[in-house]
């Protein structure tokens, strides 16, 4: 229906678009952009609040949007009054009718497997902006996203804009039904990032939208997210301190987006699978699950390392362990989903936690303990597993910097973070 609604609009002045593709004034035919974009805004009933911020005179610019929908362009033209243009894949310059409104916009066509064009158009792209040529739009996310969280941000665009010494208009975009929102909001100036690094610049740009997303998202999208499981889940590190372990720093990013209602971390230390299948049958931790929408976990490395604090194992011990420590885990997953069948689980991966001992590592068998997990993945659909055990051998001495201790480091916390939050971004 969307695309009948905007091939209807260009065919109605298909002859006019022609005519101002001739003359290629960047003006006239913003203004002939602008005259039908408002026309496929109507037909397509897209009700737009524009709430702006930005103080500051706007000449040309960057500007740095979320992307969620196609409509992201035709609510853009409907909001700038002077010229934008975009950088748009290259696919869509090749699609009948659309391509000549595009064209009409005087927008880039960007070849996403051609790294050197890439270069190229965004040297074009800094040249035109610096020459007050029009705003550029840029979505740094790279594609629409769907997701309640949104996807990392490019960091070489922002190395692009530090070099050329490009102004900033961050903006925040967001839909309900046929009601759309866009917040601008205030222009960063040249002079106000050239100290930063360009990662510190991506993230500053990240947390101004993330900032307006948390008070302008038109949908509530909070979540109530519960801890549950071992010390992993708790944040105890290497010193045997509870710490800021990867709990809290997922909830600190989704609390950056306005996603967290609630958090609640019921993890402790040291307790076992058959303790926290009896926890399951606690009736305010019942109550509790009920109302969770998300829940991160961490179980099985206590048992695990019951059975090797014994001493005198063998590798067979230790495998009937880890299938043991399977159909617990599962009966506990089980157990939650009859709780709360909606619910979405996050199921961390166990890690070998002695990686510096050369006795133990006969017992280095993580890929069967983890085949175990993602059978459990894949048998329910609430259930998503991160699978941690490869890098976190592969960088023992920064992410397990104590050989008497089993628990991470500030660095190795950060990666089970940065897992999860990538995880989030496909189930959320």
């Amino acid at each position: 229906m969307k695309m009948f609604i905007i091939i209807k609009a260009i065919l109605k002045n298909y002859f006019n678009i022609l005519k101002n593709l001739k003359v290629n004034d960047l003006n006239k035919n913003y203004n002939v952009l602008k005259k039908i974009n408002h026309e496929l805004v109507n037909n397509l009933h897209l009700n737009i609040e524009v709430i702006n911020l930005n103080k500051t005179k706007l000449d040309s610019c960057f500007i740095i949007c979320n992307h969620q929908d196609y409509n992201d362009i035709f609510c853009l033209i409907e909001t700038f009054k002077q010229p934008i243009k975009f950088i748009a894949k290259k696919e869509l310059f090749k699609l009948p009718l659309f391509n000549k409104f595009i064209k009409l916009s005087n927008s880039y066509s960007l070849d996403r497997n051609d790294s050197r064009q890439g270069v190229n158009l965004f040297k074009q792209v800094s040249t035109d902006v610096k020459n007050n040529k029009g705003s550029v739009v840029v979505f740094p996310e790279g594609t629409r996203n769907k997701s309640k969280l949104f996807l990392e941000f490019n960091t070489g665009l922002f190395s692009i804009m530090k070099r050329n010494k490009l102004p900033i208009l961050p903006i925040y975009i967001s839909y309900k039904d046929n009601n759309v929102r866009i917040v601008i909001n205030e222009l960063v100036k040249a002079n106000e990032y050239q100290e930063l690094s360009s990662v510190e610049l991506k993230d500053v740009i990240f947390n101004k939208i993330s900032k307006l997303k948390k008070e302008y998202n038109l949908n509530n999208d909070a979540l109530n997210i519960m801890g549950l499981g071992d010390s992993i889940t708790a944040g105890e590190d290497y010193l045997g301190n509870i710490t800021k372990g990867y709990y809290q720093r997922v909830i600190d990013y989704l609390d950056n987006e306005g996603l967290v209602l609630n958090s609640n971390n019921k993890a402790i230390s040291g307790i076992d699978s058959a303790y926290l299948n009896n926890y399951l049958d606690n009736k305010e931790l019942i109550n509790d699950i009920k109302k969770t929408n998300l829940i991160m976990m961490s179980i099985g490395a206590n048992d695990i390392l019951k059975i090797v604090k014994k001493g005198k194992i063998t590798k067979e011990d230790l495998l009937n362990e880890y299938h043991i420590v399977f159909n617990k885990t599962k009966k506990i997953i089980e157990k939650i989903i009859v709780i709360n069948n909606n619910i979405k689980i996050i199921l961390m991966g166990l890690y070998f936690p002695y990686p510096h001992s050369k006795v133990f590592q006969i017992f280095n068998d993580m890929d069967l303990l983890n085949n175990y997990y993602k059978n459990i993945a894949s048998t329910y659909k609430q259930v998503s597993f991160i699978n941690v055990a490869d890098e976190i051998f592969n960088n023992k001495d920064s992410f397990l910097p104590s050989k008497r201790n089993i628990h991470l480091s500030d660095k190795g916390y950060e990666y089970l973070t940065k897992k999860v939050i990538n995880e989030l971004r496909g189930i959320l």
